[in-house]
């Protein structure tokens, strides 16, 4: 400081930062006062000349950081009002993304956050719809699917069913026809549906089945016997159940047509069997009769003979056409209406190996082959 004072004593104004005896750091001016020859030094203490100063700059410091804090503040303020928009928005659409479409935003702001949530919640509800309609979509092709499916597997039972199935509209004209119809019949699906019922049947005149036609359209249903004719020219006996059906704004008769050769040939069979029992019980009563009758003792040879000869006829399958006659060591018997004719049959009567006369049995009239009675090998056996 005394450098300074000394400059002062030469005439120069000097001022400046030093340190004075207090050891304080002092702001000070030096001049020389030439009147006086003196020196003169103002000072003061550092920290009081800027007391002022830093007071400000504290306020200023204070200012600023409350600046800064509120600023900061104020940031994540509106930092949070837009992340929270974009969070639930990103929210939704993982949820959207794991498929609940019921996830909505359901903002009201105004800003361009809340257009694009409203906007966001528009385009789920579309995709809603649009998910919906496709859900229902695939519903109905999985139904169809199913249909399609039932259907196929009634089109195959149908076809591969063991009675032919025939569909015939009012005309007697067939629609269709399953494929069972058209391996028993030997057509083609092409050839047979160019037919008509009377090909099929021709016992059937066309006149007739319009009068089926109407009377199935009362009843609703009917079955019949009758024969097919394949096209191979054999006929197919069988049992038809017609059924009425409307369909498409048409009207059908469907029917199912049932082979029944097999019950027809064990029908036959057991009528045969039947006819055969009926002939060997009356046969068995004949030989029971006759029997009874030599069994009784006050009867004569001729009489016994005479009721035998009366006896036979009744086991033949015509008794009403019957006649007989026995020729036994020289006697004969016979029935009243007797007379020779082309249909009869004789045998030898055989007593203990001696033969001893013959039995003659026949018909009036001539029968059918079948039904020739006395000329079978059966009827030879019991004479």
């Amino acid at each position: 400081m005394a450098h300074k004072f000394l400059r002062s004593l030469k005439g120069n104004s000097v001022h400046g930062f030093a340190i004075d005896y207090r050891g304080k750091k002092v702001i000070a001016v030096w001049r020389h006062v030439p009147l006086l020859d003196w020196g003169m030094v103002a000072k003061i203490d550092v920290s009081e000349a800027f007391e002022a100063a830093a007071t400000l700059r504290g306020f200023v410091l204070l200012l600023v950081a409350a600046v800064v804090i509120l600023s900061i503040f104020l940031a994540l303020i509106v930092a949070k009002s837009i992340s929270d928009p974009i969070q639930v928005l990103q929210k939704s659409a993982e949820e959207i993304g794991r498929g609940n479409l019921d996830s909505k935003i359901g903002t009201d702001a105004k800003d361009e956050i809340g257009r694009l949530g409203r906007s966001f919640d528009q385009m789920t509800e579309k995709l809603k719809n649009i998910t919906a309609s496709r859900d229902e979509l695939d519903r109905e092709i999985n139904e169809r699917k199913k249909a399609e499916k039932a259907l196929q597997l009634m089109k195959f039972s149908l076809d591969h069913s063991s009675e032919m199935l025939y569909w015939i509209d009012p005309d007697g004209n067939l629609v269709d026809v399953n494929d069972t119809t058209c391996n028993r019949l030997g057509y083609s699906r092409g050839e047979i549906l160019s037919l008509s019922i009377v090909d099929i049947d021709s016992d059937v005149a066309i006149e007739e089945y319009h009068q089926i036609w109407q009377d199935l359209k009362q009843r609703g249903s009917s079955k019949v016997q009758t024969f097919h004719h394949p096209k191979d020219g054999k006929r197919i006996p069988v049992e038809v159940t017609f059924n009425y059906i409307q369909f498409g704004g048409k009207e059908y008769n469907c029917a199912f047509a049932r082979d029944i050769s097999e019950r027809k040939q064990a029908q036959e069979e057991l009528q045969k069997s039947m006819s055969e029992l009926d002939e060997r019980v009356k046969e068995l009563n004949c030989l029971f009769e006759i029997s009874r009758l030599i069994e009784k003792r006050n009867l004569t040879l001729d009489e016994i003979l005479q009721g035998i000869v009366e006896f036979i006829p009744l086991a033949w399958q015509y008794p009403d056409i019957t006649c007989a006659k026995i020729n036994f060591k020289g006697e004969e018997v016979k029935t009243s209406n007797f007379k020779e004719t082309i249909w009869q049959q004789s045998c030898d009567i055989i007593v203990h190996g001696v033969l001893s006369g013959n039995l003659v049995v026949g018909y009036l009239a001539e029968r059918p082959e079948c039904d020739e009675g006395p000329l079978s090998a059966g009827r030879k056996s019991v004479a």
